[in-house]
């Protein structure tokens, strides 16, 4: 790696540190860095990455700490033993029920932060760190196994469960239990991917303000509008002539914006680069060619265009086609895992029978609808960059991001790459152009 290419990743981790995760000093950062279950091309990288996120949060007198966990296979695994002790901590001192095994563990905490403090030691490493950071290697970071078994009650409604502590801590805005838990969140999480430096350093440093203001008019653009309608030319998919051709009703939804920051308030998430407008979608019907990338177990850039046919706003298996067999075979694989793990969390009853009830209603519909908005980032092997790619939209399989919506798995799918698209929104009776093969229109 060059000095000169070191001092803009320099660069680029002060300005995230400062601009994007609003971290102040004396705040607490926990990286984890997952490696991949397969090949750790960009590993080092990511090392290098982490690394100076880690000095750049020290450098304003904030705390940070990087572990490395393994990815995991399949969602139902076990995350590392360690990661899991933690979670478990952490979950356990935010659920404070007396006269249950969640109020006893927490009478042992607090005798143990009486021990550490008549010895003079720190109990700061008890508490949740403020920041999440993770860097994923594959998209399963394995399960929390105290969470998805017995679940964390909400205090005021015990009859709600969490069945994840990160959820919890964090109160994301998609869940149903945030809804109905009163308490504030006390943490907030970054995701981004294991990549190559050149793209960190290329995609981190855009002009987050002049995004911010091209988000600004989309999200107003789609919350006027009831419907969006995507074309693109035919291509051959597995011996059939397809081309996209879909129908996306929004009447109603709120477009929600990913600016590369965090906004306070229940602004707990984001993915970095940033770069989106995205909205959940009320129903779409009709046919979509994926050509750019997906997210599976881990990002999949597709060497042979996909189809998913939409009808009445769901997806079936038997109408995703793609000449790549191996893909296909990937696609029923991460489908049939997020099933058992569904079927597990019933058994377990770690969340309540509403929720599960929500989980399965939504489990095959489309979640997501977005366009990206990030003139630096492209089409890559990575699905956090290509999603911000401009002239590129992304759909999702499964959950959406309104707490109605919700399920427990989301497959991304990002295209416009190599067969341009036009997209256009209805608003009062009339369609506004938001991209014109490929060009956004909308500036």
């Amino acid at each position: 790696m060059s000095v000169k290419a070191l001092r803009k990743l320099k660069v680029v981790c002060k300005k995230l540190v400062k601009n994007s995760l609003l971290l102040k000093p004396k705040e607490r950062m926990f990286i984890a860095l997952y490696y991949p279950t397969e090949r750790i091309e960009n590993i080092l990288d990511a090392h290098l990455f982490a690394y100076n996120l880690v000095e750049a949060a020290r450098n304003i007198g904030a705390e940070a700490n990087l572990v490395t966990l393994q990815s995991r296979l399949k969602p139902t695994i076990p995350a590392d033993g360690v990661y899991n002790l933690l979670r478990t901590t952490w979950g356990f001192l935010y659920t404070p029920i007396s006269n249950s095994v969640y109020g006893r563990f927490r009478a042992f905490i607090n005798e143990l932060k009486k021990q550490l403090r008549m010895k003079g030691a720190s109990t700061d490493w008890l508490r949740p760190p403020d920041v999440f950071f993770n860097i994923a290697g594959s998209r399963f970071t394995g399960s929390d196994v105290v969470a998805a078994s017995l679940g964390f009650p909400i205090p005021n409604a015990p009859e709600e469960k969490w069945e994840s502590t990160i959820d919890m801590l964090n109160q994301f805005w998609w869940t149903p239990q945030s809804r109905t838990d009163r308490r504030k969140p006390i943490s907030r999480t970054a995701l981004t991917e294991a990549m190559p430096l050149e793209t960190y350093i290329r995609t981190l440093s855009v002009d987050y303000r002049a995004v911010a203001k091209l988000n600004a008019k989309l999200k107003k653009l789609l919350g006027e509008a009831s419907l969006v309608r995507v074309t693109g030319r035919p291509t051959d998919v597995n011996g059939h002539q397809l081309g996209t051709d879909l129908k996306i009703n929004i009447e109603g939804r709120s477009a929600l914006t990913d600016d590369g920051k965090f906004t306070g308030g229940d602004d707990t998430f984001i993915n970095l680069p940033g770069g989106e407008v995205f909205i959940t979608p009320n129903n779409a019907d009709g046919v979509l060619i994926v050509d750019g990338t997906v997210a599976l177990d881990k990002s999949y850039p597709l060497k042979h265009p996909l189809a998913v046919k939409f009808r009445d706003g769901k997806f079936s298996l038997s109408q995703v086609l793609c000449s790549d067999k191996l893909l296909i075979q990937r696609i029923h694989q991460t489908i049939e895992g997020h099933i058992k793990n569904l079927r597990k969390i019933k058994k377990m009853k770690s969340v309540s029978p509403k929720t599960i009830r929500l989980y399965e209603q939504n489990f095959y519909h489309v979640g997501e609808l977005g366009i990206g908005t990030n003139p630096k980032a492209r089409v890559s092997p990575f699905l956090v960059e290509s999603e911000k790619a401009f002239g590129t939209i992304h759909m999702a399989l499964g959950s959406g991001y309104e707490p109605e919506a919700k399920t427990i798995h989301h497959e991304d799918m990002v295209t416009g790459w190599r067969t341009p698209l036009t997209v256009e929104a209805l608003i009062d009776g009339k369609p506004v152009k938001i991209l014109t093969n490929g060009k956004l229109v909308l500036t």
